[in-house]
C-alpha cells in the first residue's frame, strides 16, 4: 500500500511489502528519519524497495525507489506499476488486481 508520496520520498507500508513478498534492500548501518501525520518524529532503519509506477492516461513508466515504513496500514491508496516479472498491477487498498501480460 502506498502510504505517502512526499516530494522527495515514497513511502510504502512494510506489512504491504511483507504479504506480497517484494525483494527489499535494507541498509542496517544507515537510517531515516520521518516526520508522521501527527508532527512525530521517527528514526527507522532504511530498507528501500525498487518500483516502477505507471501513470494512467500516460502510458510512461517512471523508476523510483520507495522507502519501506512500519505503520499501521489504514490509509487506503490505489497505485497502478509494471514489472517485468509481473505484468502490469493496480493496487486499491492492498489489493492486487493484475493484469498479466
Amino acid at each position: 500500500m502506498l502510504l505517502d508520496c512526499g516530494t522527495t520520498t515514497i513511502y510504502v507500508s512494510e506489512r504491504w511489502v511483507e504479504e506480497h513478498r517484494l525483494q527489499t534492500t535494507k541498509f542496517s548501518n544507515k537510517s531515516m528519519r520521518v516526520k508522521l501525520g501527527d508532527n512525530q518524529i521517527a528514526e527507522v532503519e532504511l530498507d528501500v524497495l525498487p518500483m516502477e509506477i505507471l501513470v494512467s492516461g500516460l502510458n510512461d513508466v517512471y523508476k523510483c525507489v520507495a522507502v519501506v515504513y512500519a505503520i499501521l496500514d489504514e490509509s487506503t491508496a490505489s497505485l497502478e506499476y509494471r514489472s517485468s516479472r509481473t505484468g502490469s498491477r493496480r493496487l486499491t487498498g492492498g489489493v492486487d488486481e493484475s493484469k498479466e501480460q
